[in-house]
């Protein structure tokens, strides 16, 4: 498989099934079949494997955190004026962590209404799950 794309790949992951999908800096998410999403309004900043393990959630610098699968996307959270620059996602868990400057927030897909944040004295550069 060899692909062209007009901006810069930001991530690329492994789904469940082992195809590949792309996180690119124009805002969209590809997918190996062919399809894909325009997710961003802007560039995708950082991204991973959603906890399913079918597409990806991604961070951008519109302030969205998005869910982006073959079928469309489902936007997750959204914090306006900041940018979301490091993502994490736990299989195990089910929880999706995301950092705008020196806050981290969490959210769980088992439950809507779940969110925690967490502030820091420095800006959070990366974010990462234990297996």
């Amino acid at each position: 498989m060899i692909d062209a794309f007009d901006a810069y790949i930001t991530t690329v992951s492994f789904d469940s099934t082992g195809r590949a999908v792309f996180a690119l800096g124009d805002g969209s998410v590809r997918f190996e079949a062919g399809t894909a999403v325009q997710a961003h309004d802007g560039a995708i900043l950082a991204a991973a494997l959603h906890p399913s393990g079918v597409g990806l959630v991604t961070g951008g610098d519109d302030g969205r955190l998005i869910w982006s699968q073959d079928s469309g996307s489902t936007e997750i959270a959204k914090q306006p004026g900041r940018w979301i620059d490091a993502v994490a996602a736990s299989r195990a868990s089910g929880l999706i962590a995301f950092a705008t400057g020196r806050d981290v927030h969490i959210r769980d897909v088992a439950e809507a209404g779940f969110s925690r944040t967490f502030a820091h004295e420095k800006s959070v550069a990366d974010l990462a799950f234990e297996p």
